[in-house]
């Protein structure tokens, strides 16, 4: 081919890209929004969502590309041209001494916009590179202005999150606002914003992988790492000159915060985790994320919509198990467990080194609720006990010491939320915090109740067990505020309140709901009904679940949401 025919073709391919460039028809979102390719005045394309309400976006350079030992480039796509049900971008980016040649497939389903990224490596560098793709909105909007969500870890503002903690005040008070979660801490690979006027952006990784190394698994100390083996992504937003960006970034470099390990107390990290992959030449970077747009949902509405997109775009599968081995095996552990004490003490100590078997302090403190749960898993014990089998006897005896054993403690009021099972003194489940907990006692109130009931059917009267609770109800209802609520914690023996907080007043509405039903006293279920009127309407009806930890106050938890939906069942399975 002569020189001259092969500028022609090129000028000829050139062109062509040109027009269909030109040509590239808008998209359309199931609410109305539009998709469209955008060119900028130097003539590169980026991409906007408009008619979206506050999460109508634009990016005029979506190929962003960031280094370990270079600044961070992007730019727009140098060609761009129709496909079916959407459009492709390519572009190429130099950076950290190489050239990356990118393509972005975008199709838009119903209200969700998609695209697929490859990225090439051309050339060998030192140094690892990561790349992103984010949506800005046309505005900046500060934290307080917008609800953001992360299964299991955010649910709107910064209220109810540890300051310090990956989303906490800290990072938007006294960072930058950046807000970058590695995507395998998650339930799944989702994050969301919900603006003022109630649209929304939710952003989902729709074929996550996870793949990671030993070095990344066991690094407490936030290193810098390269490896071409990371295959999880970071999911968030962050705050940008002219507005709000959310997105995906490849590998999952998590910032401003990060968790050294353990996240409670003292395991929070101002600073980077940063993951990058090697600029090695031929090395291709390949994902697919989704941006899923909503309108007009308030919050609750807007990440409950989000969770069951995702749940059905990651169509995750049911891990089949022999759980009647699973029964059995627990039930076992736990009968191994239990300490038959001098002085007719019975219990399950509250700390046991899950490799040596050994118990801490001798022989330990047996503690109710949260964290020791001896009445529950003597009522475990029991309910095993009904169903015969081998060792059925010895693990009803077992069960009935530990009821016999906490049912001789004071709770009116509680002196403690245990004993120590080698003097029988009343022990806490926090011993530095000096203070006896609702949560404990919620825990394993009901589960005697549950006991009693289940005993009760099978014809033994455990009217020992139920007066035990009867004295705790009542003591309980003295202490119930106008309201509804219920104080979080008391001084021990005393029952003076030492955290009045009624964020947590969902824990006594189930043991309330079963005394009520186990005595005929309406007075009980009453007082449940005022608990969870209190606990709906403070804040539970808005999505706010808090409360359920005891050693880390009122912040947002799942143990907060489960345990609230128990209580309000419970409720409802009465009325």
């Amino acid at each position: 081919m002569s020189r001259i025919a092969l500028c022609l073709l090129v000028l000829t391919a050139s062109a062509t890209a040109f027009a269909a460039a030109e040509a590239v028809p808008a998209l359309k979102l199931a609410g109305g929004a539009q998709v469209t390719a955008s060119r900028a005045a130097g003539g590169a394309w980026g991409i906007a969502v408009t008619g979206a309400g506050a999460a109508s976006t634009a990016q005029e350079n979506p190929l962003q590309l960031e280094f370990d030992a270079a600044a961070p480039v992007s730019a727009g796509y140098t060609t761009m041209a129709a496909i079916p049900g959407g459009f492709i971008g390519r572009g190429q980016v130099a950076g950290g001494g190489a050239s990356f040649r990118i393509e972005d497939r975008w199709t838009v389903s119903g209200d969700v916009l998609s695209v697929a990224r490859t990225v090439m490596v051309s050339g060998t560098a030192r140094g690892g590179f990561l790349s992103g793709i984010t949506l800005a909105t046309g505005k900046p909007l500060a934290r307080a202005q917008v609800d953001y969500f992360a299964p299991g870890m955010m649910y709107g503002a910064t209220a109810g999150l540890t300051a310090s903690a990956i989303g906490g005040s800290e990072t938007f008070d006294q960072g930058k606002g950046i807000l970058r979660i590695r995507e395998d801490r998650l339930p799944a690979p989702l994050f969301g914003v919900r603006f003022p006027d109630g649209a929304s952006i939710a952003v989902l990784d729709v074929a996550p992988k996870g793949t990671t190394t030993v070095d990344d698994a066991l690094d407490l100390e936030a290193k810098t790492l390269t490896d071409e083996s990371f295959e999880f992504g970071a999911i968030g937003a962050e705050p940008t000159a002219s507005g709000l960006a959310c997105g995906f970034w490849y590998p999952g470099s998590e910032g401003e915060t990060t968790y050294q390990g353990n996240t409670y107390p003292g395991g929070h990290l101002h600073r980077w985790r940063r993951r990058f992959h090697p600029i090695q030449d031929g090395f291709v970077q390949r994902y697919s994320v989704a941006f899923r747009f909503g309108r007009n949902e308030e919050f609750p509405q807007f990440y409950r919509n989000a969770w069951r997109w995702a749940w059905t775009v990651l169509d995750p599968k049911v891990a089949r198990q022999d759980i009647e081995q699973v029964r059995r095996s627990m039930l076992d552990m736990l009968a191994a467990r239990v300490v038959e004490a001098p002085g007719g003490r019975t219990g399950i100590p509250n700390y046991i080194d899950a490799v040596t078997g050994a118990v801490s302090g001798e022989p330990g403190a047996a503690i109710m609720g949260f964290t020791g749960k001896n009445l529950e898993s003597a009522e475990f014990l029991l309910a095993g006990a009904a169903r015969a089998g081998p060792g059925a006897d010895k693990q009803r005896k077992l069960a009935e010491d530990i009821f016999d054993s906490f049912t001789r403690m004071k709770v009116d009021p509680p002196e403690g939320e245990g004993f120590d099972l080698r003097t029988g003194a009343p022990a806490l489940a926090i011993p530095r915090h000096k203070r006896v907990y609702l949560r404990s006692f919620g825990d394993d109130i009901k589960a005697t109740l549950r006991a009693v009931k289940r005993e009760r059917r099978l014809g033994r009267d455990r009217n020992e067990w139920l007066a035990w609770c009867v004295r705790f109800g009542d003591w309980l209802l003295t202490q119930q505020q106008p309201e509804g609520g219920v104080p979080r914690a008391w001084e021990p023996g005393t029952g003076k309140v030492l955290d009045a907080s009624p964020k947590s007043t969902y824990n006594a509405i189930p043991l309330l709901v079963l005394l009520a039903e186990l005595t005929g006293e309406e007075k009980y279920q009453r007082a449940a009904e005022r608990a969870g009127d209190f606990s709906w309407s403070g804040g539970q009806s808005r999505g706010v679940f808090v409360g359920g930890t005891i050693d880390n106050p009122d912040v947002i938890d799942k143990e907060a949401g489960t345990l609230s939906l128990e209580a309000y069942l419970a409720l409802y399975e009465r009325c």
